[in-house]
């Protein structure tokens, strides 16, 4: 007997694409311009390393990739979504806070903290709505 495929143009799959693509956008445009801005920002801080803001950079600009790729099928990577969730979205916010409640991060991070904490419940969001 053929398995039923879960449906794949259910609202609840159309939400999912649609959060994963938002995330990836918004992602590719700020990583974008934080990667070209970089070398003013090391050079008002000149004990920083160049390497790791550009390796933060990467990394991020990676998961944007992953995004899109779950957003193009959300049933077949939902499992993707709870990781990409806890280890992009929730530990990004979670350090963020304890650096900022410890004094070592500036304020200026609480869009950044806010905006990612808001995207990683999206994903969980996306994640219980989606069909296994």
């Amino acid at each position: 007997m053929a398995e039923k495929s879960a449906p794949t143009h259910s609202p609840q799959v159309k939400l999912a694409r649609c959060i994963f693509l938002l995330a990836a956008a918004y992602g590719f445009f700020v990583l974008t311009a934080w990667m070209f801005i970089t070398p003013r920002m090391v050079g008002h801080a000149r004990h920083q390393q160049p390497e790791i803001y550009y390796g933060f950079g990467s990394v991020g600009l990676a998961w944007q990739v992953v995004f899109v790729l779950i957003a193009a099928d959300p049933v077949r990577y939902r499992a993707l979504m709870l990781v990409a969730a806890l280890f992009e979205k929730f530990f990004f916010s979670g350090i963020l806070i304890v650096l900022m409640l410890r004094h070592i991060a500036g304020l200026h991070w609480i869009p950044a903290a806010a905006v990612d904490g808001v995207l990683g419940i999206g994903f969980v969001v996306a994640y219980l709505l989606t069909p296994p």
